[in-house]
């Protein structure tokens, strides 16, 4: 996964925030059963190969997380789901409702609508964009509290989207937003 730049919306996490906890647990179909996993999904059986076998994903709310490709240990004829490829008895689906890592929509509540920005910069802990339209800029990241978002180099209050994915409101015009993470203890 590193070597071909794809990140991961689940995976090993002993830390997790109890509103991606439901939201990945709606995201996903699989009932953790309100008991705590390392694991997001929750792995329901020891045997890999038939683990969550029952689950039925919402791929929009997967696509909310940027959720392009989904692996699996058997097939999943799901619509929306289009096979990309099957090795040796896994098969990778593309997810036809992924959305961009960063998009702009109408309003918080108004999701359906929503348009690419431009990425200006990405790296561990601030993605930068630009974008000329008024809207809410959402990022397809958790919302962890230690995020920040400026826009023009103002730091704003930040929206949560969706409950789990933080966010700005912009008026018309060329603005310039960025989303920091900056740790409590390094704040002013």
């Amino acid at each position: 996964a590193a070597e071909n730049e794809l990140e991961f919306a689940n995976g090993i996490d002993p830390m997790q925030i109890e509103k991606y906890f439901k939201y990945f647990q709606a995201a996903t179909g699989v009932d953790n059963q309100g008991k705590y996993s390392v694991t997001l999904p929750m792995i329901t059986t020891e045997d890999l190969r038939i683990a969550n076998i029952g689950a039925t994903p919402d791929l929009d709310l997967l696509g909310r997380l940027n959720v392009k490709y989904i692996v699996s240990a058997y097939e999943y004829p799901l619509d929306g789901l289009v096979e990309v490829d099957s090795i040796d008895e896994v098969w990778v689906y593309r997810n036809s409702f992924y959305r961009p890592r960063v998009w702009i929509q109408k309003s918080a509540a108004e999701s359906l609508n929503y348009w690419q920005v431009t990425i200006d910069s990405y790296t561990p802990g601030e993605i930068i964009v630009t974008t000329d339209r008024d809207g809410v800029v959402v990022f397809s990241e958790i919302a962890y509290p230690c995020w920040r978002v400026f826009v023009d180099d103002v730091q704003r209050p930040m929206l949560e989207v969706h409950g789990v994915v933080p966010a700005v409101e912009v008026d018309g015009g060329q603005h310039r937003v960025m989303l920091q993470f900056t740790p409590r203890g390094l704040l002013p």
